[in-house]
């Protein structure tokens, strides 16, 4: 239980929901799922570097996608979205080391961590 008091998050606008996470890669490059954290989506690895995130409820629209490779090392590596799939709610996202894609290595602290942003409703208000 946490020590401090939450406050609501204000838009400026309605409809807004986030969904935020982290997942982290196994020793085969594959997904840790028992080091997930947080809810309302899976991750599969689709290929070298490439893993897509799944949302559990669908949402008619994405606002925002930040995704940030978090690795324990000084390293060129950084992580990048493509297109949100509003059918089958899912986003792809990529890691790069050195300008190429990369897997992350699997060690303590290495992550992939990123938020979302999303229209709950066609409205726009």
């Amino acid at each position: 239980m946490a020590n401090t008091t939450f406050k609501p998050v204000h838009a400026d606008g309605s409809y807004y929901t986030l969904v935020c996470g982290s997942f982290a890669p196994n020793s085969s490059a594959a997904i840790d799922s028992a080091s997930n954290n947080g809810t309302g989506w899976t991750v599969a690895r689709s290929g070298t570097g490439i893993f897509t995130v799944t949302f559990a409820d669908p949402f008619p629209g994405l606002i925002s996608f930040t995704a940030l490779a978090q690795v324990s090392v000084a390293a060129a590596v950084h992580a990048n979205a493509g297109v949100y799939d509003a059918t089958a709610q899912t986003i792809v996202l990529r890691t790069y080391s050195g300008g190429s894609i990369a897997d992350i290595a699997a060690k303590t602290n290495n992550r992939i961590n990123f938020t979302a942003v999303f229209r709950n409703s066609s409205l726009t208000t």
